[in-house]
């Protein structure tokens, strides 16, 4: 599991440039804020609360999310292909006996 860290005043710059704020993420349907903006940034904040004490409890690979997007996205990238190519090693025998002939 990747856990891209960001923290909350990045994370609004990201979204305002892109796309903008929409209703689910802002968290509108919970009534956190007088207006989506403040509702957004006590909704994230929430999440990232909840997220940070996750990281260790299930063993999260953590990467900063403040970083250009071109650099998550190579970091991503070569982790997964690491993991992989790990993967697709052979796995080591675990028995003790010799290999029985074939009859």
């Amino acid at each position: 599991m990747f856990y891209l860290k960001i923290d909350e005043k990045t994370l609004i710059r990201r979204v305002l440039q892109s796309r903008g704020m929409d209703y689910w993420e802002s968290g509108m349907d919970l009534k956190l804020g007088d207006d989506i903006y403040e509702s957004f940034r006590a909704y994230q904040r929430a999440l990232l609360k909840e997220y940070a004490p996750m990281t260790d409890e299930f063993n999260f690979r953590v990467l900063d999310a403040r970083r250009k997007v071109e650099v998550i996205q190579d970091e991503l990238r070569r982790q997964i292909a690491a993991f992989l190519a790990e993967s697709d090693a052979p796995a080591p025998l675990t028995s003790t006996s010799p290999p029985r002939p074939d009859l």
